[in-house]
C-alpha cells in the first residue's frame, strides 16, 4: 500500500494538522489506513512530497516513487541516498541493472489524496512502467485530469477502469460548487455543510464538467463537508475498493507488499 498526502504543510501520513490536534490521530491521519494495511498483511510506505517543500513537490514525490519501486532515481546523490566513498551492495547494484519492468512483482494499492493524485498521474505519464504493477488506486479529492494524458490512451484508459475509484468531499471539484477554495491559503468553506454533505459511498450523478476532468472514473461520495476529512469519512469505502480489486487479482492473502 502506497500512501500519499497533499501539498501544504503536512507531512508524511498526516492529512489535517487540525484534526490531528483536536479529533486526534484516527481522524487527522493515515493511522487507520495503516491499520487496515496490516490487517490484511500488506506492506505499507507512506511518502512526503512536501519534505523539500510544497514547491518541489512533484520532485519529492517523483524520486521517493523511483526509489521504493525502481530501486534508484535519476540523481541518487540529490536524494541523499549516497555519500562519497560509499560503496553500495551487489544486491542493490543488480537490482539497478535489471529492467524496470521486473523490479516490482507485487501488486501496488495507492491511496493519492489531493494534488498527490495529480502527482501520481503526471508521474505515471512520464514513466509509465509501474503501472502494470497497479492494482488499485483510490483518489480523495484528487486534482489530476484525464486531457493530460490525451496522448498516451492506455494510461487515459487505466484512470477510468475499475481499478480505480474517485471519493469526492461535498462538490469540492464540480462546476456548481458551494464550495469555496482559496488558491492561496488553500481553505475550504462550505456555504452549507449540512446541506451539501452527502452519505459515504453514494454514487455521485457527475456532470459534463466532471467527466471532461476525470473521465468516466467510478465517483463517490466521501461523506464530509470537509476536504482534509475526506479520508477519514471515505475509509470504509476505499478498502471495500481494495479489498475487492484484490480478490478480483488472484493475489495471495500475503501477497501484497511494497
Amino acid at each position: 500500500l502506497l500512501l500519499a498526502t497533499g501539498r501544504g504543510k503536512v507531512r508524511a501520513g498526516i492529512f489535517s494538522r487540525h484534526h490531528l490536534l483536536t479529533s486526534g490521530i484516527e481522524t487527522g491521519t493515515s493511522w487507520h489506513c495503516i491499520r487496515e494495511a496490516r490487517l490484511r498483511n500488506w506492506g505499507v510506505a507512506v511518502i512526503d512530497p512536501n519534505a523539500r517543500g510544497e514547491e518541489v513537490g512533484y520532485e519529492s514525490f517523483r524520486r521517493s516513487v523511483s526509489k521504493l519501486f525502481d530501486g534508484d532515481s535519476d540523481n541518487d546523490d540529490a536524494a541523499g541516498s549516497c555519500t562519497p566513498g560509499s560503496t553500495s551492495s551487489p544486491s542493490s547494484s543488480l537490482q539497478r541493472q535489471q529492467p524496470k519492468q521486473q523490479r516490482q512483482s507485487h501488486s501496488i494499492y495507492i491511496l493519492a489524496h489531493s494534488a498527490s493524485g495529480g502527482q501520481l498521474v503526471r508521474h505515471l505519464r512520464e514513466d509509465p512502467s509501474l503501472l502494470p504493477s497497479i492494482r488499485a488506486v483510490a483518489f480523495t479529492d484528487s486534482t489530476h485530469n484525464v486531457q493530460w494524458c490525451k496522448h498516451n490512451p492506455h494510461l487515459q484508459a487505466f484512470l477510468q477502469k475499475e481499478n480505480c475509484v474517485y471519493l469526492r468531499s461535498n462538490d469540492v471539484r464540480s462546476s456548481q460548487s458551494c464550495v469555496k477554495v482559496s488558491s492561496r491559503r488553500k481553505e475550504i468553506r462550505s456555504c452549507d455543510s449540512v446541506a451539501c454533505t452527502k452519505d459515504a459511498g453514494m454514487e455521485v450523478e457527475t456532470d459534463h464538467f466532471w467527466r471532461h476532468r476525470f473521465g468516466e472514473i467510478r465517483t463517490l461520495w466521501a461523506g464530509t463537508a470537509e476536504h482534509s476529512l475526506s479520508n477519514w469519512a471515505g475509509h470504509e469505502s476505499i478498502w471495500d475498493h481494495f479489498d475487492e480489486q484484490h480478490a478480483s487479482s488472484g493475489d495471495g492473502a500475503d501477497g501484497v507488499a511494497v
